[in-house]
């Protein structure tokens, strides 16, 4: 297999880099690239443990000098969030990465690229390589971080030694993460009736063209959300017509801002034109609305056909068409009425900083089927109390209008130390590397920091990365220059805590 990332360097951390690219790892399938990460422990003849989740710890002692110092953790998770355009035939759990060089950044082909986290698993992995002074390491590589920490909140982690956590999963240079936001996954179901009298035509109708982005990095740049977006234009569509749900699906992962939602709707044939219509003018509202943060946002209305849902990102084939079946009109008014009620985005900023959000909630994905229309929400706070009340909200909304919630993935908010002992550290050898001063930074999304430290000893940490643009979309990219950068500065950091 010809090397696409040969000639880049640091070559041991571009060279990881594409093997992990050639692994397919989407969250939920991660055994494959768990094997590679104890095999890459074997072949160096290092002690590694692999629990039954997949997480995998590493073990390498400390050298001349540095034995004394305290552990340090490096830590990373091994998933990637799967998302692709709509032309791609990709299929993560089977299929490798198509990467490419496009100036000074590293893509995939149609895909995301996985730099969240394959580059917190890349230097760390690299790191063990290295023949450089250091304490002792405990490398930590987790799994399913993106559906819920999965992997650190099941994880044993009673053996580890470490005081000092570096957690690699930030996508900002020169941004070091000493806090962040808690969060819960909200799983809500709306029973669904049918109306099997009612006798319509069936049109597709789909939102789309919307930038998307990560709900808790991106949350505060307002952009739209395509299953918020298909709530407000059905809610206009039934001030004047008798139009009923038949299918939706929009979004494929709860920490996604959702850049696409589609449906099929069922119509009085007569009400076409005019529906046509209002839904060309509801569209020039909304690219009014949001011609900052999704200029591009495009709604189609057209006849079903094999043809006009071709393009759907759901499971679809004819067989799947002919099954549907249409939705009683109380079914659709408690539909809307939910989705009109319910919070969305940013619903507050920490009053010590106006400019940081301290709690918002993210509709990540909806889905409709014979039985239920399924809401699937990612609530974050980084008060544990405002993150209870607004997951309530939910719960009060969707038990009134007969349906259920459900919650997983809790995980805790990682608290801000301000005497914390690695920042210093690595701030001094960031200036001497760059010149410039680092941010602090306590951030909106989430981080396994927090799970980390009420199961261990850690009494320092930092999150920190290299540059990673447009991560959880197709567009996401990693930097080449600043990957090699940031990898020095882990080099240089562990190397200084004597």
């Amino acid at each position: 297999m010809e090397r696409v990332l040969k000639n880049l360097k640091p070559e041991n951390v571009f060279r990881i880099f594409e093997d992990i690219c050639n692994i397919p790892h989407p969250s939920g399938h991660t055994k494959a690239i768990s094997d590679y990460c104890v095999n890459f422990a074997k072949n160096l003849g290092l002690k590694y443990i692999q629990d039954e989740y997949g997480n995998v710890i590493i073990f390498k002692d400390a050298t001349a000098g540095y034995e004394n110092a305290k552990t340090v953790i490096v830590q990373g998770h091994i998933d990637m969030v799967p998302d692709k355009i709509s032309s791609s035939n990709h299929v993560f759990e089977t299929d490798p990465l198509e990467v490419r060089i496009e100036g000074n950044y590293i893509k995939a082909n149609g895909t995301t690229l996985g730099g969240d986290d394959g580059s917190g698993a890349v230097y760390a992995l690299a790191l063990l390589e290295e023949d450089i002074p250091h304490p002792a390491l405990e490398i930590l590589l987790t799994v399913d971080e993106e559906i819920g920490m999965i992997g650190a909140t099941k994880a044993d982690l009673s053996m580890l030694k470490g005081e000092i956590l570096i957690n690699i999963d930030s996508e900002i240079e020169g941004e070091f993460t000493l806090g962040c936001a808690g969060g819960v996954k909200a799983d809500l179901s709306l029973p669904v009736e049918h109306d099997e009298e009612f006798a319509g035509e069936d049109y597709s109708l789909v939102i789309s063209g919307l930038k998307g982005g990560h709900s808790g990095i991106e949350i505060d740049k307002q952009r739209a959300n395509a299953n918020n977006l298909l709530a407000i234009v059905l809610d206009e569509l039934s001030n004047d017509f008798d139009i009923r749900l038949k299918y939706i699906y929009g979004g494929k992962m709860d920490n996604a801002i959702c850049a696409k939602c589609e449906s099929i709707i069922s119509i009085k044939s007569s009400d076409e034109n005019k529906i046509k219509n209002k839904i060309s003018e509801m569209e020039k509202e909304l690219k009014l609305e949001y011609n900052k943060s999704d200029s591009g946002l495009s709604i189609s209305f057209n006849k079903l056909s094999e043809e006009t849902v071709s393009s759907f990102e759901g499971i679809f084939s004819s067989d799947d068409i002919n099954k549907l079946k249409t939705t009683s009109k109380e079914t659709n008014e408690k539909f809307i009425k939910f989705l009109k009620l319910a919070p969305w985005g940013v619903q507050a900023f920490e009053q010590a900083d106006k400019e940081k959000v301290e709690t918002s909630l993210n509709l990540g994905m909806l889905r409709m089927n014979e039985s239920d229309i399924r809401f699937c929400y990612l609530v974050r706070s980084s008060n544990g109390e405002k993150k209870k009340r607004l997951a309530q909200v939910l719960e009060i909304l969707i038990k009134d209008l007969g349906g259920s919630i459900s919650y997983s993935g809790d995980y805790p908010a990682w608290t801000y130390n301000p005497e914390n002992e690695i920042a210093p550290i690595m701030t001094k050898v960031y200036k001497e590397l760059t010149g410039k001063e680092p941010v602090v930074n306590i951030v909106h999304a989430g981080l396994e920091c927090g799970i980390i430290l009420s199961k261990t000893n850690v009494k320092s940490a930092v999150s920190y990365g290299p540059n990673i643009p447009d991560i959880h979309t197709p567009n996401e990219r990693l930097d080449i220059e600043s990957t090699a950068r940031m990898y020095d500065l882990l080099k240089r950091t562990v190397s200084s805590i004597k």
